[in-house]
């Protein structure tokens, strides 16, 4: 027992070192969210702004075909403006980008954050693609002692890679305020069928009906957020993103706005009770400043045609100006 316990060690030991020694000649298998961050934070540059493909995607008609990003860029020219942008990101990820900025740089002057109210929604919250589990871990692990062990981790799968299967995620109940509606598995199928009004009312429902509390795993981790930055004094403007509520005003009723404007309010009133200012963008677009119409996307979505974008860039510049600089020449 004693000589298998002594071997044991031996062969840790060995793996260890040799791990090292490899890590030396090749360099740590950072997921390209590491090298994104590690390029732009060594960049130093005044403002970051985070976000999903409501940032970058336009509509095929669009004659300014650029992103918020530049658009804020271009309106705030003494500034370097840098994203760190993914489909799908959420304030989960965001969380461990800023997490590694603390770890290893200064820290980036200010912050801009989007909340996309769909991220609570059972269409986004456990869908496993959608969890960047290899990004978070690259994250939490780049430029520290662990770092040459990337690529034992990665390549023996030395943790959970998606938190639940996706036929676990497709039995997630999908509800209308406190009602069962059916399950994920059932509007899934939808994006595969012609369109119809009976089919945009069902993703509707499934989008922005749900009704978010303050036990909602997201909406914790999202509260965890806000007391990191506060603790470390990181200064930042969160900003809700559009909405096309009046589109789904007109399938399923004013309903639907009470139940977007609760979920919203209740992230909204969180974050300000935490001392942060909340720019909510909700509300503030209209119907045909969204890009979701004649274009790929069939069914309703917060994607943006280029009007919309210069405006949420425009708002996003306002805010900026009243909450951490003194001109609006800037």
């Amino acid at each position: 027992m004693e000589r298998f316990f002594f071997k044991g060690i031996l062969c840790i030991f060995i793996v260890v070192v040799l791990q090292s020694f490899l890590a030396r000649i090749f360099p740590p298998p950072y997921t390209p969210a590491v090298k994104k961050a590690q390029t732009i934070f060594h960049e130093k540059p005044d403002i970051i702004l985070f976000g999903d493909s409501t940032i970058w995607v336009m509509h095929p008609k669009d004659i300014d075909r650029s992103s918020i990003t530049t658009m804020l860029g271009n309106l705030m020219p003494s500034f370097r403006i840098r994203d760190l942008t993914d489909p799908a990101y959420d304030a989960d990820m965001y969380f461990e980008y800023i997490r590694y900025m603390v770890r290893t740089t200064e820290k980036i002057p200010v912050i801009i954050i989007p909340i996309n109210i769909r991220s609570f929604s059972p269409q986004w919250d456990l869908r496993p693609a959608f969890q960047y589990v290899d990004e978070k871990v690259s994250l939490q692990y780049a430029d520290t002692i662990l770092s040459p062990y990337l690529r034992f981790f990665f390549s023996f799968q030395a943790y959970k890679r998606q938190p639940i299967s996706m036929e676990e995620f497709y039995q997630t109940p999908v509800y209308d305020g406190a009602e069962k509606e059916g399950i994920v598995k059932n509007y899934e199928m939808i994006k595969d069928q012609p369109y119809s009004d009976e089919n945009m009312k069902k993703l509707l429902v499934y989008f922005y009906m749900f009704e978010l509390t303050s036990t909602h795993r997201k909406y914790k981790s999202l509260e965890a957020f806000a007391d990191f930055l506060r603790e470390h004094d990181i200064r930042v403007l969160f900003y809700l993103t559009p909405v096309d509520w009046e589109t789904g005003v007109s399938f399923l009723g004013e309903r639907l706005k009470d139940r977007i404007a609760k979920n919203t309010g209740l992230v909204r009133s969180m974050l300000e009770r935490k001392g942060f200012q909340v720019l909510d963008l909700t509300f503030r677009v209209a119907p045909e400043d969204f890009g979701w119409r004649d274009s790929e996307f069939i069914y309703i979505n917060e994607h943006l045609n280029e009007k919309g974008r210069m405006y949420v860039a425009q708002m996003i510049k306002e805010a900026l100006n009243d909450q951490f600089f003194m001109s609006d020449g800037q």
